[in-house]
């Protein structure tokens, strides 16, 4: 019985340590999302700019383009959480809200088929999407 209660108490352990992805992968998420560790290393362009959500998509604005000017930014899995109750974007334990600003590394590519991308985003075949690969939205010290 003992044996049992520690598998028991084990397996509650293990699965508090899971990363929660509150509402990423339901099927209304605006997020979009793919698998990515540090790890993998990354792209080194810069996207900055101001988080929105357009048409049920989240979007970032970014600081350098024109106020219409959008662009898809698709979150590692692992980093990322959505509130779908309070419309936050959870990153490496950070919340973002709508309107709020971000930086981040990583680099514009076709969006690939591994990724998940809402349908409201309207991402065609061939269209260029940004892989968020850091570990961090805020802008580094100093």
């Amino acid at each position: 019985m003992r044996r049992l209660l520690t598998i028991g108490a084990f397996a509650v352990l293990i699965a508090g340590c899971g990363h929660d992805l509150g509402s990423l992968e339901s099927s209304d998420s605006p997020v979009a999302r793919y698998d990515w560790s540090s790890r993998d290393g990354g792209m080194d362009a810069l996207l900055e700019g101001t988080l929105e959500m357009r048409g049920g998509c989240l979007v970032v604005n970014p600081s350098w383009d024109e106020a219409e000017t959008v662009v898809i930014p698709v979150f590692p899995r692992a980093h990322a959480s959505w509130d779908a109750d309070s419309d936050v974007l959870s990153y490496a334990g950070h919340g973002y809200e709508i309107g709020d600003s971000i930086w981040a590394g990583g680099g514009f590519v076709p969006a690939p088929p591994t990724a998940a991308i809402p349908a409201s985003c309207a991402v065609k075949a061939g269209d260029d999407v940004f892989l968020v690969q850091t570990t961090s939205l805020e802008p580094p010290e100093g």
